[in-house]
Order: C-alpha cells, then structure tokens, then sequence
C-alpha cells in the first residue's frame, strides 16, 4: 500500500504548497483556506508574485507530486508584482515570518461601497480597509511600510514610537471630539488596528517588520534601482544582526460589486 495516501489529503496539499512556496522566485504567497468538499480540494492562494498564473502551475505541479491531481486552484487573489519589485520581495521573503501572521485583515478583496465623509478623499467613492497588527512581543520594535505592483516602497510607520504617537494625537482628536474615530487604535499593549480609506482600484501590499529598530529607509525600503547584490546582501546582514521577521499582506480593491 501506498504510505501517501493514508495520511489526510488537507495536510498533505498544506505541507506540499509550504514545500513549494519558498522557491517561487519573485514572490510571497500565502494560503487564504484550503478545504475538502466532496472529495474535492479547493486551494485559494494570496500574496504576490510576478507571475501569478506561472506561480499557480508550480504549486499545482507540487500537488500532482504529492498524489493529488485534482486540486482546485484559485490565484485571483495573487497580485501581480513589476519586475522592478523582485528583488525587494525575494531580500523581504529570507526573513519571512513562520509564525501564524501577524498582520491581518478580514477579506482579500475591498469594494469601493462607501462615500468618504471626510478626509483626503471627501465625496468620493471609497473602500474602508481595516488592518490589524500585532508583534507578539510588546518591546519589539516594529515598522510598517506600503508596497504598490510598481515596486515603489513607502513608510507608514517608521517605528513603535512614531506609530504609538499617532494612535495618542488620535486619541486626543477623537476625545476633543475632532474625529468621529481614532485610527489607528491601539487594542491592547501589542494590538494595533489601521483603517485607511483607498479611492482607486488595484492592488495594496503592505509589510509589518519587527525586531530591533531602527529600520533605516536604505536598508528597509530603498528605491527602484538602489536594491542590487550589494544592497540585498546588506539587507541580510542587518536583518540578521537586528532578529528582524516580516510579515507581508496583499489585498485588492475594486469597484461596487457589479459594477
């Protein structure tokens, strides 16, 4: 008898796509749910990568490897990256966090359903995005940072303090009664909740890195064309002396629903 076959077809489809993932050039990807319905096995992949459609026949072909032909794949909540971004994804997924993620939000896709009461984007069709961090260690230091499929990097929090200095002058804002809500909200000593408003469709990244800061912009987030050997290899070796991990979040947004 086939020892493979005894073990129970959902774990053996998560340890082939955990197997795999890693050596996906250009990309981050990650397992939204994985379910058997009838004997059928439903994989619903997420993150990034350059080529979505090439990712998803890797993953598929680690399937068949692992005796399950029949699998069904569904990438479309994959973002496409530039190959300008390559090199920053493939120096960020050397240091991936394997933990259970610590940067959350509740769906993959958003809809532009909401009109923006205030703000940049006043009047305008909006998607409320909401994001939650957490390090899992309160005196860790943490950034966070934006990532678009140009492959352009930027800061959104720049550490701990910076970003706990924000959540107070909300407070502060919301208690004096300027705001209608704080954001970000602090929701325990580590827990962080983020709400941004986004007005256009397409794809958002965004990438939690925790450790010790500081997190210097050349290092973290260089620019399009300051991300060679020589800064990957920096990268590295600074993440490696600092105990740095990263989490990474790809979510897209869209028009109205059947719009």
């Amino acid at each position: 008898s086939n020892p493979t076959r005894q073990t129970d077809p959902v774990q053996r489809a998560e340890g082939a796509i955990n197997s795999i993932i890693p050596s996906i050039a250009c990309s981050w990807l990650d397992v939204v749910s994985l379910k058997q319905d009838a004997g059928e096995l439903s994989v619903v992949l997420g993150g990034v990568a350059q080529d979505p459609s090439e990712a998803q026949a890797e993953v598929d072909s680690a399937l068949r490897a692992a005796g399950l032909p029949n699998t069904n794949i569904d990438a479309s909540t994959v973002a496409p990256i530039e190959p300008g971004g390559c090199a920053a994804i493939n120096a960020y997924r050397q240091i991936r966090n394997a933990d259970p993620p610590r940067l959350t939000t509740l769906q993959r896709i958003w809809h532009r359903d909401t009109i923006a009461e205030a703000g940049d984007y006043k009047g305008q069709r909006v998607a409320k995005t909401i994001v939650t961090f957490a390090t899992g260690d309160p005196k860790a230091d943490l950034t966070l940072i934006g990532i678009a499929p140009s492959g352009v990097i930027d800061p959104i929090f720049e550490s701990r303090a910076k970003l706990d200095q924000i959540v107070a002058s909300s407070l502060a804002a919301f208690g004096a009664c300027k705001l209608k809500e704080t954001n970000p909200t602090k929701q325990g000593p580590d827990q962080y909740r983020f709400k941004v408003d986004v007005n256009e469709d397409g794809w958002q990244g965004l990438m939690l890195i925790t450790g010790k800061g500081p997190f210097p912009a050349d290092i973290v987030r260089p620019p399009l064309g300051a991300r060679g050997m020589d800064w990957q290899e920096r990268f590295a070796t600074t993440a490696a002396q600092r105990g740095w991990k990263a989490d990474m979040l790809w979510f897209k947004v869209e028009s109205q629903r059947g719009e």
